[in-house]
């Protein structure tokens, strides 16, 4: 297909399908051209003098960036796509197996993936160790494999010391070919016979100025050349990285002598830019809409330099090529190399803080990190019925067996010693020893009264990985049937976290433990009721107290999950919940009776740790906390106020 023919009919609506259907969606001769987009007057200074400045999307090509097209050349050029099997697969014909380049990053990516479109699997990039390392995930990410070299990070072709000699002395061995892009004539001769000439079939003989940034110089060498063939008045201007400056792609003049290739003869100025002005201007073009990497800022702003530099010189009306026409306009295009992603952190450190707004309530980014999840936070209702709670007829909760900071257990409560036997039968009949420590299904009893916590565990274990961070320990086996029959399963230990006597006042039967935390008594204001108001049920003289929502107040989010996390931070990851390493301090932070009962025997495994505050909202706190510590956690939608009011009476 003639190049500077449209793509054939059959292509009109750019649909690739068949067998070679990614070998002709990388292949300019197949598809249309990159856009060829004009910047809009607000970042053209020069638009009152009637120039329009194109921006040539070549970060729009398939593997998105300029160096894709010298790569498929050079692939090309050596063999590479030479009887490719229909299937995919490298014909035995192939001059290597394996390609080594040295490459920071688009080269290196894009002849990955074409290398994989030929049927080859292996190519290995060589690099310098000062590379980003979200540059080097990136090219992980695409299947490179990675050697690092110390020294310049853009060493010279011939430095006998530097990566792209040992990437060429690579090549030498059998099996392995080096593109080797500094000095391959393939590289610039993609920009000739591709970039050029769509140029030509867009604009013609109105292209006026011409810019491209100069790293190997291909895209220069290659477009410069061709344009000049095609379209003598074109002016071509060269950019290069100021002195001791760098921009990811392109080089400094001084590092331009060694490269061989005719690029001299490409340019009829240059223009030295640095990275401040690169990076903004990049950033600036992707918030009009032009999403492009920092080398097109570059190349953007060599050519604004060059043109002020002939308007100053009154020499502007030289590209003023169709005045006889009644067309005094100036149509100038630069090159857009790729996309702004894989740079972002350093356009945090080359352009000025100004240029980005502040982040709203920040104090919250190094805290409330582990997982939530909707199925741990329990409808009232639902708490009651899964757990099976029960009031006491006292109000006090000392009466019940209850210790500020610690916790007696269920067994030897007061109230499990005052259960008639004939009372703890029937349970045992239901798989219930008490109405808060259960057992597992018995063979025996009807499968409609199977246990509670078989269900729910099992349902966690289904739809929801217990914590959030790899330190949490593995969901526990639920058990079922004779495999399990005498086995106790699951118990309920309901944790507080208000100070005691704070309305409304809950007293269950089973393990309950208090631990105030200091961050929710200073969110806790005596007042006149609000929206987050509690009160005793059926009480109109007991105190209302507001409550500030944590996650609309993020000074007591952050204070509250700080103090939250301290108390159920792990000594260590791995082994710091063995409840059978007498020397390991588990949880030190917690009061001495809470950390006892929490590191006693399946404990961690088995029990259910139901989370209580006024409005559920600290508690759905502790819940993400503690399900990362690796327990089983749990909060009430609606807090004791909720809780109090679905109680059944006693």
């Amino acid at each position: 297909m003639a190049f500077d023919a449209p793509p054939s009919e059959a292509n009109v609506n750019n649909v690739f399908r068949g067998s070679r259907a990614l070998h002709d969606f990388y292949d300019p001769d197949r598809t249309f051209p990159t856009p060829l987009v004009e910047i809009p007057a607000a970042l053209n200074p020069f638009h009152q003098d009637g120039v329009h400045i194109f921006a040539k999307m070549h970060s729009a090509l398939p593997a998105a960036n300029v160096k894709s097209l010298p790569a498929l050349n050079m692939l090309k050029e050596g063999g590479f796509d030479d009887g490719v099997a229909a299937d995919g697969q490298a014909s035995a014909g192939i001059p290597a197996q394996n390609i080594v380049e040295y490459s920071s990053g688009s080269t290196v990516i894009s002849l990955a993936i074409i290398s994989k479109i030929f049927g080859l699997n292996h190519v290995t990039a060589y690099l310098s160790n000062k590379t980003s390392a979200a540059k080097l995930d990136l090219m992980r990410f695409f299947g490179l494999k990675l050697r690092v070299f110390g020294g310049p990070s853009q060493p010279e072709p011939e430095d006998v010391r530097g990566g792209i000699r040992a990437a060429g002395e690579k090549a030498k061995e059998d099996g392995y070919f080096n593109p080797n892009q500094y000095e391959n004539e393939a590289n610039w001769k993609a920009h000739f016979k591709w970039t050029a000439r769509q140029l030509h079939r867009q604009l013609g003989q109105d292209l006026d100025i011409f810019v491209a940034g100069m790293g190997t110089s291909g895209t220069m060498t290659g477009t410069g050349l061709a344009l000049k063939k095609l379209n003598p008045q074109v002016y071509r201007v060269g950019v290069t990285t100021k002195p001791g400056d760098r921009v990811p792609g392109p080089r400094s003049e001084a590092l331009l002598a060694p490269v061989l290739f005719p690029w001299r003869d490409s340019i009829d100025a240059m223009e030295w830019v640095g990275s401040q002005e690169a990076f903004t201007l990049s950033m600036q073009l992707c918030r009009t809409g032009l999403l492009v990497g920092p080398s097109s800022g570059f190349n953007l702003q060599g050519l604004l330099q060059r043109l002020s530099t002939l308007k100053e010189a009154g020499e502007l009306d030289q590209l003023r090529h169709r005045k006889e026409n009644g067309d005094d306009s100036i149509n100038a295009v630069f090159i857009c190399c790729d996309g702004p992603f894989q740079y972002i952190e350093e356009y945090f450190s080359k352009v000025d803080a100004k240029e980005f707004l502040p982040i709203d309530d920040d104090m919250l980014l190094d805290v409330d990190k582990y997982r939530y999840d909707d199925a741990w936070e329990l409808d009232a209702h639902e708490a009651v019925r899964r757990f099976r709670l029960a009031p006491t007829r006292q109000t006090a909760l000392a009466d019940v067996g209850v210790q500020v900071c610690g916790a007696v257990a269920a067994s030897d409560s007061p109230i499990s010693s005052r259960r008639s036997s004939a009372t703890a039968d029937a349970d045992e009949e239901d798989g219930f020893s008490s109405p808060i420590l259960l057992t597992t299904a018995s063979s025996t009893r009807p499968p409609s009264l199977g246990s509670i916590f078989d269900e729910v565990i099992k349902q966690d274990r289904e739809h929801h990985r217990v914590g959030g961070s790899p330190r949490s320990s593995s969901p526990p086996t639920s058990l079922s049937g004779s495999e399990a029959s005498s086995t106790r399963l699951a118990s309920v230990i309901v944790v507080d976290l208000r100070q005691p006597g704070e309305a409304p006042q809950l007293a269950f039967q089973g393990t309950v433990v208090h631990l105030p935390l200091q961050s929710l008594v200073d969110s806790v204001q005596s007042g006149s009721s609000s929206s987050n108001s509690s009160s005793s049920p059926g009480s109109d003289t007991a105190d209302i107290v507001e409550v500030q929502c944590p996650f609309a107040h993020p000074p007591t989010l952050r204070a509250q999950w700080l103090e939250l996390d301290a108390f159920f931070k792990l000594v260590s990851p791995t082994d710091a919940c063995d409840s059978t390493t007498e020397s390991q301090d588990t949880l030190p932070n917690l009061p001495p009776e809470l950390r006892t009962l929490l590191r006693a025997p399946g404990v961690k495994e088995n029990a259910n740790l139901l989370f209580i505050c006024h409005h559920g909202n600290t508690a759905r706190i502790a819940t993400s906390v503690v399900r990362n510590a690796g327990f089983y956690a749990w909060s009430v939608a609606g807090g004791a106020t909720a809780l109090a009011s679905a109680l059944p009476l006693p």
